[in-house]
């Protein structure tokens, strides 16, 4: 039977990949948000669809700020439920996990999606270890995968040398 692994803190993915990861979805998100918002006033235009009608990119139109949460929402979530990990994580070699080592559920997405919304939630990273409320909250963490693996291998090689 294997054993669940042990988190150790220098597996968590470092600050400065963490924030390569926001940087990287934020843009993406806004994007996505952008094109989706421009597509929807074209259709507003050319056929009349009104209630598709996002109106003017500015940071008072609540409409847009209520889709740019919705695509928030569906980007983290089909990303990090599916693969557990974002393009950000992606670039950075880095990914979701739960605080035993599991895949998160979709539950723990959802929740680490929404956590991502609480006002200064980036002080958190102020810490000593580059955890979020959103990860602490949603009992997840993201990991460096390399070093995630290569500790994972030695935990296995040790346990394979006390079974003998």
């Amino acid at each position: 039977m294997e054993q669940t692994p042990f988190i150790l803190p220098q597996m968590l993915a470092p600050f400065y990949k963490r924030l390569i990861n926001w940087f990287t979805d934020l843009v993406l998100i806004f994007l996505l948000t952008v094109a989706l918002g421009l597509t929807g006033n074209y259709l507003a235009d050319a056929y009349g669809i009104e209630y598709l009608r996002m109106g003017d990119f500015v940071v008072e139109n609540s409409k847009i700020n209520f889709f740019y949460f919705f695509c928030s929402i569906m980007f983290y979530g089909l990303f990090e439920s599916y693969l557990q990990r974002t393009p950000g994580k992606f670039l950075t070699g880095t990914r979701v996990i739960r605080l035993d080592g599991a895949k998160p559920t979709e539950w723990n997405i959802l929740l680490r999606t929404l956590l991502r919304f609480i006002p200064f939630e980036a002080l958190a990273f102020m810490g000593a270890f580059p955890i979020g409320f959103h990860d602490s909250l949603s009992r997840t963490l993201v990991i460096d995968i390399y070093k995630y693996e290569r500790e994972l291998q030695r935990q296995r090689y040790k346990q394979q040398k006390t079974d003998i």
